[in-house]
C-alpha cells in the first residue's frame, strides 16, 4: 500500500482520515460523487484518500487473484482493511450519504454497524491504526489466497463470524442499524413490522444507498443472502454461516 497523506488525529487515536475504494477504472457514479460531497460538507477537517489502481499492491496474492478475476468488490474488501490497518481512519463506501460528522465516534478503538439484525456491515468502518481485529480479517483473507482459490464469500459474513468468535473483545463497538444503515430493503425483518425498512433517527450518521453500480452480480448476491441468512439462522443457528457461504460460491479447496 502506498502511504496516505498526514491526517489530523483525534485525542482518542482515530485519525480524521476518510478512505474510499474505486477499482475497475470506470468513473465514479453521479450518486457516488454527490455522496462524497456530503463527506466534505459535514467533515471539512477530515482528509480524504482514494484507493484505486494507481495505489494498488498487485504483489499481494489475494488482491492479485481478485483483480485478475475482475472481482473488484473483493479487491476493495481487502484494501479497506489494509488501509485502516496501516493508517487508521474511517472507511466509507461511495454510496454513503453523510448526515453529520463522525467526530463523536473517534473515541472508539474500532467501530462498525449492523446492516441487518444478524449481519455486521462493512460499508462504514472506523479504526485506530494497527487494530488487531483488522489483522484477523486480513489473515483470514490471506489464508484463502494461500490455498490458491478465493471463495468470494461476502465480507460481512466473515466479519460477523470473527466478531462472534471473539465476543469478549471490548475494543470493538457494534452500533445499531440506525447509525449507518437506516434503510435496508434486503433486511430479513418482515415489512409489516418495519415499512420500507427505515430506521432513520437522530442517532443516524449516514445513509447507505445500496447502489452497487461497480459491484455487479456480487452486490446482488450479498444483499439477497442477507435475507436468506436471517431465515436460515432462525431455523438452524449452528449452520447459518456455512449455508450463506454456499450461496456465495463455496469455500474453495
Amino acid at each position: 500500500m502506498t502511504p496516505a497523506e498526514p491526517a489530523v488525529t483525534s485525542q482518542a487515536g482515530i485519525p480524521k482520515l476518510i478512505h474510499y475504494c474505486w477499482f475497475g477504472r470506470s468513473p465514479v457514479s453521479e450518486l457516488g460523487q454527490r455522496c462524497i460531497e456530503t463527506w466534505q460538507e459535514h467533515m471539512p477537517d477530515f482528509s480524504i484518500q482514494k484507493w484505486d489502481e494507481e495505489r494498488l499492491d498487485r504483489n499481494n496474492r489475494y488482491i492479485d487473484l481478485a483483480y485478475r478475476a475482475k472481482r473488484f468488490a473483493f479487491v476493495a474488501d481487502y484494501v479497506r482493511f489494509q488501509a485502516l490497518y496501516d493508517h487508521g481512519g474511517v472507511y466509507l463506501d461511495t454510496d454513503m450519504e453523510v448526515l453529520r460528522s463522525f467526530e463523536p465516534l473517534l473515541t472508539e478503538a474500532l467501530f462498525l454497524g449492523l446492516q441487518a439484525p444478524q449481519s455486521v456491515g462493512v460499508g462504514v468502518i472506523g479504526a485506530t491504526k494497527g487494530h488487531p481485529f483488522l489483522r484477523r480479517v486480513l489473515d483470514a483473507l490471506d489464508e484463502e489466497a494461500r490455498r490458491g482459490r478465493l471463495s468470494f464469500a461476502p465480507i460481512p459474513d466473515l466479519v460477523t463470524q470473527l466478531l462472534e468468535l471473539g465476543r469478549r473483545d471490548n475494543s470493538v463497538a457494534i452500533f445499531p442499524e440506525a447509525y449507518f444503515y437506516p434503510y435496508n430493503p434486503y433486511s430479513p425483518v418482515p415489512l409489516r413490522r418495519k415499512p420500507l425498512q427505515v430506521n432513520l433517527s437522530p442517532a443516524t450518521f449516514c445513509i447507505h444507498h445500496w447502489e452497487g453500480t461497480w459491484l455487479g452480480e456480487a452486490s446482488l448476491k450479498m444483499l439477497l443472502s442477507i435475507r436468506v441468512r436471517g431465515l436460515l439462522r432462525k431455523a438452524n443457528p449452528q449452520r447459518w454461516l456455512a449455508a450463506s457461504l454456499m450461496l456465495s460460491g463455496g469455500m474453495g479447496p
